[in-house]
């Protein structure tokens, strides 16, 4: 009997080691490397195989306290490009629960990713064509809810590429294109994220790159919500070398699932932004023309719309405290430029001549404008701007320091640096003795005149006006209904004016050159009467009155140095005696 108990006892100890030691040998065996990867290669060979292109892991390791490490990962895409990589990923596991469709991780570290989205020339992309494999031919199921939860993930130097490969066309070197859209140096902290059935969330610190245009950030800050197709982020921060901006919100909502595929057209966006800083060697890296340009400016304001058909509300920049811009503006046809229609609505614009001169022009410095409008003070326009930019109408008035201008013209570009215009303008208050030096003898003037003509580099002007001068005020005395007509260009004017005041009846016609150092004088002057006392012209005689038939024909400023011809016909001058 002893010998039948202890060979009981005998197999029931060796039936009891081999339950412990086989479980313990199989959990040991898991947690070697070498058996990892080779389960994690019959995984990643069965996909492979399944969706019909490359994954791989070259190694695993999976410690205890549940850490998994993943090295050298590679996906790659339908063309057999990479889609993504990275040379290791660390994660804890917390919850790994398939039966309720929970799964909870602890920090994750990935290390050099690599992301390759490419819009193949057939015009698909991979990560969209990925995503249909992953799905198969089966109905989704709506019932099942998957919740994945990521407290930490750190991205640490990865890279990021956007390329849309049926976009042949290029920008240059300098600028962003976001059909080539690469990004280097890519470090960043995801936190908080959860990814639920309809949506992904996640907080973004810390977000550092540098765009192959030279464009890069040195820290990004937001919220971010992944809700189908649409990309919505909230508090945003983004601090670049020069910039600081700062945005309530910024939303990306396609059409549908391809509309990424025509960005311009398909894709809408609402931008709210708070107060920014706004360098434009940053904007330069998005806007060609503004390379080489360093300034500052302040911004605000809310954009909807897609790229094609934009809208601004509220936009406010302030280049310095006395440069600021109040408007809003509606923008359809980009990026086509030829066929952009703008409407601009200022409500309010102020701007001294001596801020627009601290802006430097890439290869020709300092902007300089005509002493005339230094003069003019402070310059403040409300109004409009509407149409095509090779024809467009300016609506509004121009307020300064020396009288207000009010215009209904259009505008349309005539070569290099040239404008043409045409239209109507009235100006009121104009500080003719300030602008001209002379304000013993000069006073206001108040006109409105048709205008046709052009405009070079705001300096040379030409114009053909017809109007009239409500009033002008010359020695103290205010000439009223005169009227205007001919061209001004260059300091030359040819033309007639007629006066028909209650103190002076006058038709003067002719040329009067004063662009030389020696004005020249080509009219004929018909004065019906002058009363010389009430125009403060003769104060001896109150009863001094004059008319005068007068051809003239000469050179010169002073009567020292006239030549020429000077003509009176039947003149006649009556006074008190």
């Amino acid at each position: 009997m002893a010998k039948i108990i202890k060979k009981i006892l005998t197999g029931l100890l060796i039936v009891a080691a081999l339950l412990i030691f086989v479980p313990a040998f199989t959990a040991l065996l898991m947690r070697t490397p070498k058996f990892q990867t080779f389960v994690v290669h019959r995984f990643t060979d069965h996909f492979s195989k399944k969706l019909g292109t490359h994954i791989s892991v070259d190694h695993v390791s999976y410690t205890f306290f549940n850490k998994l490490l993943l090295y050298n990962v590679l996906i790659k895409d339908q063309n057999s490009d990479t889609l993504i990589s990275a040379r290791e990923i660390s994660l804890r596991i917390k919850d790994f629960k398939p039966s309720e469709q929970l799964y909870r991780f602890g920090k994750i570290e990935v290390y050099e990713p690599d992301f390759r989205i490419i819009t193949d020339t057939s015009g698909v992309m991979n990560l969209n064509w990925y995503i249909e494999k992953l799905k198969g031919d089966n109905e989704p199921d709506t019932t099942k809810k998957i919740n994945l939860d990521f407290p930490e993930i750190l991205v640490i130097d990865g890279a990021c590429s956007l390329v849309n490969l049926t976009d042949t066309a290029r920008s240059p070197v300098e600028v962003i294109d976001f059909s080539d859209l690469r990004l280097t140096s890519l470090n960043a902290t995801l936190k908080n994220m959860q990814i639920r059935p309809d949506s992904v969330t996640f907080r973004i610190n810390d977000l550092t790159f540098r765009e192959k245009s030279g464009f890069r950030t040195s820290g990004v800050d937001m919220d971010a919500l992944v809700a189908g197709e649409s990309l919505y982020f909230s508090d945003v921060r983004i601090i670049t070398d020069s910039s600081l901006i700062n945005a309530e919100r910024i939303n990306i909502m396609p059409q549908d699932s391809g509309a990424y595929s025509d960005f311009i057209n398909r894709v809408r966006m609402n931008i709210v932004l708070k107060r920014s800083l706004l360098n434009t060697s940053d904007l330069a890296c998005f806007v060609f023309p503004l390379q080489g340009i360093r300034e500052n400016v302040y911004l605000s304001g809310k954009i909807t719309g897609t790229v094609s058909d934009l809208r601004g509300r509220n936009i406010e920049i302030e280049y310095s405290p006395a440069t600021k811009l109040d408007f809003n503006f509606d923008v359809s046809g980009l990026p086509e430029v030829d066929n952009v229609y703008i409407f601009l609505d200022f409500n309010n614009l102020q701007t001294y001549a001596s801020d627009i001169e601290q802006i430097s022009i890439p290869g020709k410095g300092m902007l300089s404008l005509p002493l005339i409008i230094d003069d003019l003070g402070k310059i403040s326009f409300r109004g409009n701007f509407t149409g095509f930019l090779s024809d467009f109408v300016a609506f509004g008035t121009l307020q300064t320091d020396r009288g207000n201008i009010t215009t209904d013209i259009s505008l349309r570009p005539e070569g290099k640096n040239t404008f043409g215009f045409e239209g109507m303008m009235k100006v009121a208050d104009i500080d003719l003795g300030y602008l001209a030096k002379n304000e013993k003898q000069l006073g206001g003037l108040w006109l409105h005149a048709n205008v046709i003509g052009t405009m070079k580099s705001f300096r040379h002007l030409t114009a053909n006006i017809n109007g009239a001068i409500d009033t002008v005020e010359i020695n103290g005395y205010s000439y009223r209904n005169v009227s205007v007509a001919g061209t001004y260009s260059e300091k030359v004017w040819d033309g007639s004016v007629i006066v028909d005041d209650r103190n002076i009846k006058m038709d003067l016609l002719g040329r009067f050159d004063l662009s030389d150092t020696l004005p020249e004088f080509d009219f004929t002057l018909n004065l019906a009467k002058a009363k010389l006392h009430r125009l403060n012209l003769y104060e001896k005689d109150t009863a001094f009155n004059v008319s005068a038939l007068m051809t003239a024909t000469f050179r010169g400023n002073n009567i020292d140095n006239l030549d020429g011809d000077l003509r009176l016909i039947n003149s006649a001058m009556h006074n008190s005696n």
